[in-house]
């Protein structure tokens, strides 16, 4: 609503690169509520955790692919 009401006075590229901020925050934001309910449940032991070895490489591949999918190469360089 207030992207709209303010596009009289901004640039349609301002209002797209406005809505692509405001999306990836809302992903970030998604990833931090499912890493709070995560250990929630972690602390409340509803989540049996074993212990057992892992392939690292496969592992590491998989979630750096996943991460790779979630941030954009320019918040890595102004972080």
């Amino acid at each position: 609503y207030r992207l709209g009401k303010l596009a009289q006075t901004i640039e349609p590229m301002d209002i797209i690169a406005r809505s692509e901020k405001i999306r990836h925050a809302a992903t970030r934001l998604k990833g931090l509520v499912e890493r709070v309910r995560l250990a929630a449940e972690v602390g409340r032991g509803e989540i049996l955790l074993n212990r057992e070895a892992i392939e690292a490489v496969p592992f590491l591949e998989y979630r750096l692919g996943k991460l790779a999918q979630t941030i954009e190469p320019m918040d890595i360089i102004a972080r």
